[in-house]
């Protein structure tokens, strides 16, 4: 932990005759979670591998450790996106993965000539070189700052392939979570302006000048590693329950939205049977065949209907569970935000998320499921009266054959 007093303020009153900055830089913040088997690693050999790893990139230097205690190293658990896993483990969670944030950021530079850096939407990075603080969890990069108004949206983007390639020499994982599935911007959207002023004391303070980019004033004397280290250390714990409640909000829409679809599918069902009623005789003999030998084989609609209607049972317990884990985090979150940093970090990623989560009502699947468990069960109570009137109806005329 650096020196820097971990709270953000938000600063209203500007400061007359403030003499210019020392330096200025783009600031940028991220989840790049770190993965792993669980129990596979110690957290304190996994933290050694890493600094090996980095040592090892050519593209890596200035690397400096951070601190490392155990009592304060945070894990829990991270779900990957939708795209990624079977239906049975986005319903049950058994797709999810451990991951394991450090008590202290990991700081290093990166040096890549730009040409060699990965580009978005056609935009280029404008710089070659950017300090790094990485605590598992939640990565800072910040680079010299020019004239431009904004940053260049490819900024600091190969922190990802330095880090992906880190992790995996480590023998671990990392999952990076953007603001949505299929967004290239893997940073949180809030870009930065970082001032620094020469000043006895260290603080940061983030400005009220429009709300982009935020004004992040630091005072000090400070080296380009401690810089980052101070944002990150800043921005460590509200950013990391930020990252904690995406990822739980993102998986509860994911499933919301598969049980959307099972319902349909399900409902469906009694569509299609009315449809294949209105067929001639003999269309109704062979679907009635081939219903049959797919009922045979273990693949009829009747068997499809059940494993949809567990499946949504499950879908609707898991979307309970997982509401109680976003309420939960989402108090964590408001207490921690309010403490050590601003909301306006994490508007643009988290609103729609939180909306949506907000807007949840699965009742769709249960009146379903529902509708549908209560077909099946007459349509047993009508097959049994059918079966049990022809068999009485055979024993009958059996019985007064024997009588005769």
């Amino acid at each position: 932990m650096s020196t820097t007093e971990a709270r953000l303020e938000v600063s209203t009153d500007a400061i007359p005759n403030e003499p210019a900055p020392l330096r200025q830089y783009w600031a940028r913040f991220g989840s790049f979670i770190l993965t792993t088997e669980l129990d596979t690693i110690a957290d304190e050999e996994l933290h050694g591998r890493l600094i090996d790893a980095l040592a090892a990139d050519n593209r890596v230097s200035n690397i400096e450790r951070g601190s490392m205690d155990p009592e304060w190293t945070r894990k829990y658990v991270v779900y990957p996106r939708a795209s990624e896993q079977l239906m049975d483990d986005l319903l049950s969670g058994a797709d999810h993965r451990h991951t394991v944030r450090f008590s202290g950021a990991l700081m290093f530079t990166i040096n890549v000539p730009v040409k060699n850096q990965p580009s978005i939407h056609g935009t280029i990075p404008a710089s070659d070189s950017y300090d790094v603080a990485w605590d598992g969890c939640t990565a800072v990069v910040i680079w010299q700052r020019g004239e431009e108004r904004y940053p260049a949206i490819a900024g600091g983007q190969i922190l990802v392939e330095v880090l992906r390639t880190a992790a995996a020499t480590a023998g671990a994982g990392l999952y990076v979570q953007a603001c949505s599935p299929g967004c290239q911007h893997l940073f949180a959207h809030a870009e930065i302006k970082l001032d620094e002023f020469l000043s006895e004391k260290r603080d940061l303070s983030f400005g009220s000048a429009g709300p982009r980019p935020l004004l992040l004033t630091a005072r000090g004397s400070y080296s380009d590693l401690e810089l980052v280290e101070a944002v990150h250390d800043a921005l460590a714990v509200p950013s990391g329950d930020f990252a904690r409640l995406k990822n739980v909000a993102r998986r509860l829409l994911d499933i919301e939205s598969a049980a959307r679809r099972m319902s349909a599918d399900l409902i469906s069902h009694d569509y299609i049977t009315l449809t294949r009623s209105r067929g001639n005789i003999l269309q109704r003999i062979g679907y009635s065949l081939g219903e049959l030998w797919f009922t045979l084989i273990g693949r009829g609609r009747k068997h499809h209907a059940s494993v949809l209607i567990a499946s949504l049972w499950l879908a609707m317990a898991s979307m309970d569970i997982l509401q109680r884990n976003f309420n939960e985090i989402y108090r964590e979150f408001q207490s921690s935000v309010s403490r050590h940093g601003s909301p306006r970090l994490y508007e643009i990623d988290l609103q729609p998320d939180t909306a949506d989560v907000e807007n949840l009502e699965p009742q769709f699947a249960r009146a379903a499921v529902e509708h549908k468990s209560a077909r099946l069960d007459n349509h047993g109570v009508v097959l049994a009266t059918v079966i049990g009137a022809v068999g009485g109806a055979i024993l009958t005329g059996v019985g007064s054959g024997l009588l005769k």
